[in-house]
């Protein structure tokens, strides 16, 4: 998809440099400290409060899916991981196509001149729910969607609206800088 997606900027004449990079690994910081942000949800009639939530996402799944993805790779690779090596390969297959997706970003904004917030909350809504809600599960990363309770979808879904933000502020910023229109 990313060089699709490079293609395509090449073609508009639009040069695909490092910026969308640069924003992607600012975005992936600021999503990793959303995430380890925890998450409160007051206790209202029926709802499950956050500790029952949390226990029955981690009941459904079988560890990370990006740890699974990780080891799924290095072992038809022929490699073994272990003890620290598997926390950065599971890294890379979290923020990897997390980061392919930046592209998409710049497309909308210099071919389609769509909004940068609307183009950032687009673009990775789309990646999590194409990755994160269709092709996680259907690789078997992890448990089918509705072993999960409605909050870890909702969580997973605000996370990456939030990393598309961060793109956002990012690559416009340095926009900016360059005096890029």
């Amino acid at each position: 998809m990313t060089s699709t997606v490079l293609a395509l900027l090449e073609r508009a004449g639009l040069p695909a440099d490092d910026l969308m990079t640069r924003g992607g690994t600012l975005a992936a910081l600021v999503q990793e400290l959303h995430r380890r942000t925890p998450l409160t949800l007051a206790r209202t009639g029926q709802q499950p409060t956050f500790n029952q939530a949390k226990a029955r996402e981690d009941a459904a799944r079988h560890g990370p899916p990006s740890e699974s993805a990780a080891r799924r790779i290095t072992a038809a690779l022929g490699l073994d991981l272990h003890g620290g090596g598997l926390y950065p390969a599971s890294l890379v297959m979290h923020y990897g196509p997390a980061l392919s997706w930046s592209p998409l970003y710049v497309v909308l904004r210099r071919t389609r001149r769509v909004n940068h917030l609307t183009a950032g909350l687009v673009t990775w809504a789309a990646m999590s729910l194409i990755a994160d809600e269709t092709m996680t599960p259907l690789l078997w990363l992890s448990a089918p969607n509705r072993a999960y309770p409605l909050v870890t979808h909702l969580r997973g879904f605000v996370a990456h609206l939030v990393f598309g933000l961060a793109v956002a502020a990012t690559t416009e910023a340095a926009w900016a800088v360059r005096g890029r229109p």
